[in-house]
């Protein structure tokens, strides 16, 4: 039982330092130096990312296909055959 209640004051205490290194810009620089770029649960709580961190966008290398200067295409031709009939064709079975 008292294991619990350290593991759960210690990450209760983590939180509230997290929130306030979030809140004190000057706090956070004295602790991780003059870089910028990093993350940490302050800059996560500072930014509003609360739930992860923005994954590294995905970038896939663009390649040209050559492309023939005249394309052929047969596109299918599409025929509409309207029918008509009502909703009210066939009265509902007998037996349902």
């Amino acid at each position: 039982m008292k294991l619990r209640v350290f593991i759960g004051s210690a990450l209760i205490a983590t939180l509230v330092a997290a929130f306030i290194l979030a809140s004190a810009p000057d706090c956070h620089r004295q602790l991780h130096g003059a870089e910028s770029g990093h993350q940490c649960a302050a800059t996560l709580l500072a930014s509003g990312q609360w739930t992860a961190s923005a994954p590294p966008p995905a970038m896939l290398p663009l390649v040209r296909v050559p492309m023939p200067a005249c394309v052929e295409v047969d596109l299918p031709v599409l025929v509409s055959a309207a029918i008509s009939r009502s909703i009210l064709e066939h009265a509902p079975p007998r037996l349902s």
